[in-house]
C-alpha cells in the first residue's frame, strides 16, 4: 500500500485554492495510492452580500440583534460569525445599531420633554445595557509625593516607611 495523504482545498474564506487543487492531482498522478481531498464541513453558510444593504433598516426601528436574528431566520452565534468574517456585513451592522441607538435616544429626548410617555427607568436601563452608557462620575484625586525619599539612604527610608505606616522602625 503506499502512502497516505491529505490536501484541505479551502482557504480560509472557503474557496477552493487552485494550487491545493493542482498539488492534489499532482498526488493522484505520483507514487501515492490514497489522496483525501479535505474541504469545508457542515451546513453551507446562509449568508448573502446583498442583506449588507437591508441590514441597517432592520435596526431603524430601534430592533435589537436578537430581533433581526429572528426575522433573518439565524442565531446570534452566526450573526456575529458573519460580522467578524464580512467586512461589508460588519460596516453595515455598525450603521444599523447606530440607528437603532438614534431610535432610542429621540424616543428619550421625546420622554424628557413630554411628548411621549415612557419609563425612564426603563429606558435608562436599555440604554446603559444596549448602548453601553454609563453614569457619569467625577473623581478628584489628590496626592503628595515625597521626592526626598531618592536622596535617603536604605536604613533612613525604612525608618521613614515605618513611621508613615505608624509603626517602630524595624532595625
Amino acid at each position: 500500500m503506499g502512502k497516505v495523504t491529505s490536501v484541505n482545498i479551502n482557504d480560509s474564506f472557503g474557496k477552493a485554492s487552485d494550487a491545493a487543487i493542482k498539488k492534489a492531482l499532482e498526488l493522484v498522478k505520483s507514487e501515492y495510492a490514497n489522496v483525501y481531498v479535505v474541504g469545508k464541513k457542515g451546513r453551507p453558510t446562509k449568508y448573502n452580500a446583498k442583506l449588507c444593504a437591508l441590514l441597517p433598516a432592520m435596526f431603524a426601528n430601534g430592533e435589537s440583534v436578537p430581533e433581526v436574528c429572528a426575522e433573518l431566520g439565524i442565531h446570534k452565534d452566526t450573526f456575529f460569525e458573519w460580522v467578524k468574517t464580512y467586512k461589508e456585513f460588519s460596516d453595515s451592522y455598525k450603521k444599523g445599531l447606530e440607528l437603532s441607538e438614534a431610535w432610542w435616544t429621540k424616543l428619550g429626548r421625546a420622554g424628557a420633554t413630554g411628548k411621549a410617555k415612557i419609563q425612564p427607568a426603563t429606558w435608562i436601563f436599555n440604554m446603559k445595557n444596549r448602548f453601553k452608557w454609563t453614569d457619569r462620575v467625577e473623581q478628584v484625586v489628590t496626592a503628595t509625593v515625597d521626592t526626598a525619599a531618592a536622596d535617603m539612604s536604605p536604613e533612613d527610608r525604612k525608618k521613614r516607611i515605618g513611621e508613615l505606616l505608624g509603626r517602630e522602625s524595624e532595625s
